[in-house]
């Protein structure tokens, strides 16, 4: 038996950055009331509109916002996976 099966779930592939910056932003956008419908709506709830957990998008946010003060090149990396982001913020804090 595999350690997953063990562990009841498998873990989902890692998205890339692109991708995160594009559903945190939509999720923001939710919660600001931006776009068409100028209605705002919880974070729970743009969480369930994007379709990523609240604790996911809130790491997330976290890793883009710190990635962006210690200089991340996002554009240059936008087709690596957020292990790279995360991998760059923790040498940088190191420093």
């Amino acid at each position: 038996m595999k350690n997953e099966e063990v562990q009841g779930t498998k873990r989902a592939k890692e998205g890339k950055i692109k991708n995160v910056i594009e559903k945190v932003s939509k999720w923001l956008s939710l919660y600001n009331g931006s776009g068409n419908s100028k209605k705002r709506i919880s974070l729970d709830d743009g969480a369930k509109e994007v379709g990523v957990k609240k604790k996911t998008l809130y790491d997330w946010l976290r890793n883009l916002r710190e990635g962006k003060k210690l200089g991340f090149d996002f554009h240059k990396k936008a087709e690596e996976g957020i292990g790279v982001l995360r991998n760059f913020i923790a040498k940088g804090k190191s420093l």
